[in-house]
């Protein structure tokens, strides 16, 4: 009766033994994302981001340069990332890489997130679009020759300064633009500007 008593407790025990280890396992993280960030006048970045149940956790990220599918090696990029993205600066336009993330607990790891690849690609060039106009006297209402036109971007607009164009014998203008909100200065000297 005794042995019968063991070897049923035996099983029992080994089975709880591989519950508990099962339930301390580290989740990992989910919902891997790979976005290529661009910024007016400023290199463009990946922003990697992650979900993941457990608020303070911290992450290792490991990137490789090529699609999930190249061969080559996964490296740590990011360790003990405390938060649930990085911003890998370390990028390079026309080429792609391949990220994913483990969860860290005393040292110990999750097993990987899926797997994701991002390509950076340059944008395509601005859209331009034509500006026309006349300049003339408020009080004569005859052209006026010479007269400085200048465009100032309203909101970013990438690589759009100031943009200077002198009005002809008839007061006319052309501007070519890229595509977005401006403000328009006008002036000639003798004349109030605008």
């Amino acid at each position: 009766e005794m042995k019968k008593l063991l070897l049923l407790f035996v099983p029992l025990f080994l089975l709880s033994v591989f519950a508990i280890m099962g339930q301390t396992q580290i989740v990992p993280p989910d919902s891997v994302k790979a976005v290529v960030m661009l910024q007016p006048n400023a290199s463009p970045f990946v922003k990697v981001s992650w979900v993941h149940p457990v608020l303070s956790m911290r992450f290792n990220v490991y990137r490789k340069i090529g699609a999930i599918g190249d061969t080559g090696v996964f490296v740590k990029k990011f360790s003990n990332v405390n938060g649930k993205f990085v911003n890998d600066y370390n990028v390079q336009m026309n080429k792609t890489y391949s990220y994913f993330v483990k969860a860290v607990v005393n040292n110990v790891l999750s097993i990987s997130s899926d797997t994701v690849q991002v390509t950076l690609i340059p944008p395509p060039p601005p859209v331009k679009a034509v500006v026309t106009g006349i300049v003339y006297n408020d009080s004569t209402n005859l052209p006026v020759k010479g007269a400085m036109v200048k465009f100032f971007a309203a909101i970013a607009v990438p690589h759009t300064h100031c943009i200077v164009f002198n009005t002809d014998s008839l007061g006319k203008f052309k501007a070519i633009l890229n595509v977005g909100q401006y403000y328009a200065y006008i002036a000639k000297q003798g004349y109030r500007f605008e």
